[in-house]
């Protein structure tokens, strides 16, 4: 008898221990950390870009060839450190803008074959595409431009004198994360 009672106080165990791993099982959420150095290097192209406008006004130089040799560099740069990312850059004044639009794309394809078969590897660059844009101050809006990414629009106010203006967005896996200054 008394190995009979030994016996439920097991099965009672093994049954709460059980329960209690279903509970601690579907009560767990995963969250997804943000890429820090994404939003890291945005705040940073944030002064860095401030101090290239600056230099170029101080030293009564071209700011737009400034700007664009910067962000030229940084966008390497910014990949090199964050991984493949998107990058759109808006500068100029309230008269005449250029924008700036990095994006990655296969530049090739390189094939090895053997026989039948045949392996291929793709070959990725960042592609730079520069446009020119003539501001329409429209009246209900204000000194506004609006930068359409992906159905998302991007409001930045136009100031007078040199501005500077840029969204990122990167794809990790099904997650897309952006950033704007």
């Amino acid at each position: 008898m008394n190995k009979r009672g030994q016996f439920y106080i097991m099965l009672v165990i093994i049954i709460i221990v059980v329960l209690a791993g279903l509970l601690v099982t579907a009560n767990y959420v995963y969250k997804a950390r943000k890429p820090v150095k994404f939003y890291d290097l945005s705040e940073e192209l944030g002064i860095e870009s401030e101090s290239v406008v600056d230099h170029g006004i101080f030293k009564e130089k071209d700011t737009g060839v400034l700007i664009e040799n910067f962000t030229d560099t940084y966008s390497e740069y910014f990949e090199l450190l964050a991984g493949k990312s998107e990058l759109i850059f808006v500068h100029g004044n309230e008269k005449n803008l250029t924008m700036l639009v990095y994006t990655n794309v296969t530049k090739g394809r390189i094939s090895l074959g053997m026989g039948n078969n045949r392996a291929y590897v793709d070959v990725e660059g960042k592609d730079k595409k520069k446009i020119n844009l003539i501001p329409e101050i429209l009246p209900d809006r204000g000194n506004y431009i609006l930068v359409n990414i992906s159905d998302s629009i991007y409001e930045f106010e136009l100031k007078q004198g040199e501005n500077f203006f840029f969204v990122i967005t990167k794809q990790i896996g099904n997650d897309t994360y952006v950033t704007h200054g």
